[in-house]
């Protein structure tokens, strides 16, 4: 019986044992992987995501494009989904994994290799409507009585646009009050002078080149006139 205990005793423990042992006594553990964009299943709406981040993209407009010319060593015009990571988290725009994922899968091309930021940033201003824009547009804005036609969309109207979007959407109630002032006919339109003037009242410093652009756009046929409304209406939306 000795020798049966003494060969027992002597038996090495179970490999699954000895695992257990081991990994509780390891200290080091492995890193986190960062998630690439097909392991995320399902992503949020693009489109609620581009809402959240509309507002931060316009604030932080030039720092960003040149962030992403700067990361663009090729200047093929394309970043891709890494370095979309990190030009956002360097503007203090916060996203989750599952977030960021749905702005790629909706604005990457397999043909182009990855996101074209141009028209990526151009987005946010031409074709997103705010999540508030309705709170925004009470009492709505009503159209000029005369027709217009908006001009050509440069990247300096884009850049522009996004450089006042905050002043406009905090003084647009008070900015609508005083173009109706002007407005004596009520036909939604000011001249090119009272557009100017209104800008100033209202601390929107323009150089000439912008409100070339600005104007240019607004009055593509040369009338002499701008419509208001689809101006302060471009900001709300």
């Amino acid at each position: 019986r000795t020798d049966v205990v003494r060969v027992a005793s002597t038996t090495p423990p179970q490999s699954r044992d000895r695992r257990i042992s081991e990994s509780a006594m390891s200290p080091v553990r492995s890193p986190a992987r960062i998630p690439s964009p097909e392991s995320l299943t399902p992503p949020p709406s693009a489109t609620d995501v581009e809402r959240k981040i509309k507002d931060a993209v316009c604030r932080r407009w030039q720092q960003m494009q040149k962030s992403f010319r700067n990361i663009d060593s090729g200047n093929k015009g394309v970043v891709n989904f890494e370095q979309l990571r990190v030009i956002l988290w360097k503007h203090d725009i916060e996203l989750s994994p599952n977030e960021l994922l749905s702005l790629w899968r909706k604005h990457s091309s397999e043909e182009k290799g990855g996101i074209e930021y141009k028209d990526f940033m151009r987005h946010f201003v031409l074709n997103l409507k705010s999540q508030d824009s309705n709170s925004l547009a009470r009492p709505k804005l009503q159209n000029t009585r005369i027709p217009t036609s908006p001009g050509v969309r440069s990247d300096r109207f884009i850049e522009l646009m996004a450089t006042i979007r905050a002043s406009v959407r905090r003084d647009w109630k008070e900015m609508r009050r005083a173009f109706r002032g002007l407005d004596k006919s009520g036909c939604g339109t000011c001249s090119l002078l009272e557009f100017r003037e209104m800008m100033r009242k209202f601390k929107i410093e323009l150089s000439e080149e912008e409100f070339f652009h600005l104007f240019s756009f607004y009055d593509k046929n040369m009338t002499g006139k701008i419509s208001y409304n689809d101006f302060l209406r471009a900001h709300l939306e």
